[in-house]
C-alpha cells in the first residue's frame, strides 16, 4: 500500500514536471529518484564543477576551459573584433599569414584554424567534447565540427584579467 501510494505521487509530481514514469514503484521507493531533465543538467554541471576542483585545476586553467569552451561553441573565433582582443600579435600574424584568399578589407584571419578544414559535415553538431590542459600553458580540446570530429591544441593565458591566445595546431580531423 505504501510503494502504491508513493508510486502515485511520485507519477503525478513527474507528470506536473513532464517526466514520464518507468518501474515507477521502485523510483518511488528511493524517494522519487526520477528527475527533471533540468536537475539531471544541473546535475551534471556540479559533477563538472567538482571534477575541475578534484582535478586540482588551477583557477586560471578554469577560466580558460570556459574561455575556449565559450569561443568555440559559440563560434566567437569567427569575429575578428573578438580575435583582435583575445589575439597576441603572434597568434593574429598566423592567422593573417595561413589566410590564402583575397584580402580586400583591412587584415584577414584564417579563422578555419580552429576547427576543422572541412566545408560540409554529416550533421549540424558544433561543440566542445573535453578540454585537457596539457602545460605550459597548452590546452587540447576536442570537438565536432559540422559533426567532424577534431582536435585542437591552443596556447592561452591570463593577461590583466583577459584570456590571450598565442598559437593553435590542428592536431586531428576525421575524414
Amino acid at each position: 500500500m505504501k510503494k502504491t501510494y508513493l508510486c502515485i505521487v511520485a507519477s503525478a509530481l513527474m507528470a506536473v514536471m513532464g517526466v514520464s514514469c518507468s518501474k515507477s514503484a521502485e523510483s518511488a521507493a528511493d524517494g522519487g529518484a526520477a528527475a527533471s531533465a533540468d536537475s539531471v543538467k544541473a546535475d551534471a554541471a556540479a559533477v563538472e564543477e567538482e571534477t575541475v576542483s578534484q582535478k586540482g585545476l588551477s583557477e586560471e586553467d578554469a577560466v580558460i576551459i570556459e574561455f575556449i569552451t565559450d569561443m568555440y561553441n559559440n563560434e566567437k573565433f569567427s569575429d575578428y573584433g573578438f580575435l583582435n582582443e583575445h589575439c597576441t600579435p603572434k597568434l593574429k600574424k598566423k592567422l593573417r599569414d595561413k589566410y590564402d584568399y583575397d584580402c580586400e578589407d583591412g587584415d584577414c584571419y584564417a579563422v578555419w584554424l580552429f576547427r576543422t578544414s572541412h566545408q560540409d559535415g554529416t550533421s549540424d553538431r558544433h561543440e566542445i567534447v573535453k578540454i585537457v590542459p596539457e602545460g605550459d600553458n597548452w590546452y587540447t580540446y576536442d570537438f565536432y565540427d559540422m559533426g567532424i570530429k577534431g582536435r585542437n591544441r591552443v596556447r592561452a593565458f591570463v593577461k590583466d584579467g583577459v584570456v590571450m591566445m598565442d598559437d593553435i595546431l590542428n592536431i586531428l580531423q576525421e575524414e
